[in-house]
């Protein structure tokens, strides 16, 4: 049971971050903030991007690292 509730946690926090890159996406295309007046905005989506990743994985690792080891018989 609790694995299911982990794997909800898990799927929600995906979903909270396709939200943010869809969002990243439609700013980056409609040239607007933060991507209005910077040299280069491809490098900043580059960089808005990794950082969403990042942040994904690192509460993906958090949450893994809770769950209860199963035990094997």
């Amino acid at each position: 049971m609790l694995h299911l509730i982990n794997i909800s946690k898990t799927g929600s926090l995906t979903d909270r971050t396709c939200e943010s890159l869809k969002h990243e996406k439609y700013s980056y295309l409609g040239k607007a903030s933060p991507y209005a007046n910077v040299p280069d905005p491809h490098a900043l989506l580059a960089e808005r991007i990794e950082s969403l990743v990042s942040q994904e994985h690192a509460k993906w690792a958090s949450v893994q690292q809770q769950e209860p080891k199963s035990k094997t018989t």
